[in-house]
């Protein structure tokens, strides 16, 4: 009862208002023809309040190669997080490192896996590609430190603050 709904134009001009803003988008949409109705209203309604510059502030999180091509068909947008709770990967090296190389190849800054997944075998595998981990949902601040010192380049969570890893 204390959170105000943004349309995506309210958004745009919360952007435009604070240039410190800085957005991930979550569609959860994994049909092709939804996301590319989705992702071409987003930048027809940019466009038309003319601030489809806003999109370089914006990281598109994907969720299969498809749905990257899909997106890109519609507006080519400069940062991507590709996230694999969709696209299950199989957990061998091999495929974390087709995944890695697919980011890779597409410009795609980094791929998100689930904490419970991560193996700090595959960080020497992103560092050579140069692709960034992130791993989701952390909430504990001594297992946040311990997966940052493994390779995992940020965490997602609910609550912690940098500052809540300085004591553990």
């Amino acid at each position: 009862e204390h959170y105000t709904p943004l349309s995506f134009q309210d958004l745009l001009l919360l952007m435009a208002r604070y240039p410190d803003v800085c957005i991930i988008t979550d569609t959860k949409l994994t049909d092709t023809e939804a996301v590319a109705v989705q992702f071409r209203e987003m930048a027809d309604e940019a466009h038309q309040l003319g601030l489809s510059y806003l999109f370089d502030r914006m990281i598109v999180q994907i969720y299969s190669p498809d749905h990257f091509t899909v997106v890109e068909s519609v507006h080519h947008f400069p940062h991507y997080i590709y996230t694999l709770y969709q696209d299950y990967f199989g957990e061998t090296e091999d495929a974390f490192r087709n995944k890695v190389t697919f980011c890779r190849e597409n410009g795609i800054m980094g791929l998100t896996l689930d904490s419970e997944v991560w193996d700090s075998d595959y960080a020497p595998i992103a560092d050579w590609q140069g692709v960034q981990v992130y791993l989701h949902t952390i909430n504990d601040a001594r297992t946040a430190k311990r997966l940052l010192q493994s390779g995992v380049r940020a965490i997602y969570t609910d609550f912690l603050l940098p500052a809540d890893m300085d004591d553990t």
